[in-house]
């Protein structure tokens, strides 16, 4: 969203454009120098590859002068002399964004602000470090965490408790299966013999158990089906006629 605003322009001023335009390969926060000026026909050089162009100013009108930038938008850029407005009441102000903007400059830098002293205080206090999002959640979540465990310790800990005893149960269950089976004598060949014939058995008789229910059920389905063709048919009753007439 932009305010319409009116602005004078002339031939040398500095103009900064405040919205991408792909038409003219603009980017936000491109800035040039105003060589000539024809009504609202303005020729602009850019600083960034020196491309001269002409742009209607009446139709592409999201630009505004650019005599000063945010220091935000002066990163990865160099100028011969950089002037440094930095108010001790901004919010914006910090040690981060002061390094940059001084060293935006190529041959000096000059700075105004309110306070010396308190400028100085303000920026060993605020580093200006950002912070990035997974750092952020990170902590969140860890005091969300120490929170949970402060409000809930009491029971926490005795679940800790039960964990532990459940897990040495099942170890010691563990060791005396171990043990057992350390302590049984070993198994002569005859025993594996006779457990093996067991286990044959066993299949044999699952084996012979179905032939015999297969049968039985055949037999029965047979003998139904006999039952069914022995039996007579039932005479249906011949249907009366009425008197001739």
């Amino acid at each position: 969203m932009f305010n319409p605003e009116n602005r004078d322009l002339a031939a040398g001023d500095r103009i900064q454009w405040r919205l991408v335009n792909r038409e003219f390969d603009l980017r936000n926060a491109e800035r040039g120098t105003v060589e000539r000026l024809d009504g609202a026909l303005a020729t602009i050089r850019w600083d960034r590859d020196s491309r001269v162009q002409q742009v209607d100013l009446s139709e592409h009108k999201t630009w505004d002068h650019g005599y000063a930038e945010t220091v935000y938008s002066a990163q990865s850029k160099t100028y011969p002399r950089v002037f440094v407005l930095a108010p001790v009441e901004s919010p914006l102000v910090n040690a981060q964004n002061f390094y940059t903007a001084i060293t935006r400059a190529q041959f000096g830098a000059r700075l105004w602000t309110s306070n010396v002293e308190a400028l100085v205080s303000k920026l060993e206090r605020q580093s200006g470090e950002k912070t990035s999002s997974s750092e952020g959640l990170g902590r969140m979540k860890a005091d969300r965490a120490d929170a949970f465990s402060r409000r809930q310790g009491t029971h926490l800990a005795h679940l800790k408790a039960e964990q532990e005893r459940v897990r040495a149960e099942r170890r010691d269950r563990a060791l005396a299966r171990q043990l057992d089976r350390r302590q049984r004598p070993p198994r002569s060949a005859g025993e594996h013999l006779a457990e093996g014939a067991r286990s044959v058995a066993q299949v044999l008789d699952r084996f012979l158990e179905g032939i015999l229910d297969r049968a039985r059920v055949g037999r029965d389905t047979t003998a139904a089906e006999l039952s069914r063709s022995r039996t007579p048919p039932v005479p249906q009753p011949e249907p009366t006629r009425g008197p001739e007439r």
